[in-house]
């Protein structure tokens, strides 16, 4: 048995947005699945390469990207998943720029407002940002620690914040890992 792990993203209005899959990775055991993100100035899921290019909205300095909605879905046969994270894994980010992510069960417009949450440099496998799952969505349904049938994570908030200080171009790689145990 195993459970298959499904990335997605949330764009648009927060009356009706639209709902992308970005990857998909089938698993059992102890698991870890790997995400990368582009930030940038522009509200679009990069669901292929082809995807619109960050480098086309760049984020100026002193400013924010628009916030990524991201959540993890559970499919296929499995008897529980529990102890779902995220942490940054590798990668490290210039002078004056920021990842910052938090959870959250219900889905906003994104914005370039700055997202109040946790520094994700310094989050790790030991310490990831925790996220409750529930059968119904990721934004709504009865959320808990342990999932016995198939369903979400909340919803994975992340915005790339800069100061006046940072330096232009292209930023380093950030690799982010979800972990979860199942049964």
């Amino acid at each position: 048995m195993s459970a298959t792990f499904d990335i997605g993203e949330y764009n648009g209005s927060s009356g009706s947005p639209t709902v992308s899959t970005l990857g998909s990775i089938a698993t059992s055991g102890h698991q870890y699945g790997v995400v990368d993100v582009n930030w940038k100035n522009e509200d679009t899921a990069d669901t292929t390469n082809s995807a619109t290019d960050y480098t086309s909205y760049p984020i100026t300095a002193g400013a924010n990207s628009y916030t990524k909605s991201q959540f993890f879905r559970f499919s296929g046969t499995f008897d529980s998943v529990s102890a779902l994270g995220v942490y940054q894994s590798s990668g490290t980010l210039g002078a004056h720029l920021t990842c910052i992510g938090t959870v959250a069960e219900t889905y906003t417009t994104a914005s370039t407002s700055t997202l109040s949450g946790t520094d994700m440099s310094t989050t790790s496998s030991g310490s990831p940002l925790t996220m409750n799952m529930s059968t119904t969505s990721p934004v709504s349904g009865t959320f808990g620690s342990t999932l016995t049938a198939a369903g979400y994570s909340e919803l994975w908030i992340t915005q790339l914040q800069t100061a006046s200080g940072a330096a232009p171009g292209n930023t380093a790689s950030l690799t982010f890992t979800i972990e979860y145990t199942e049964s």
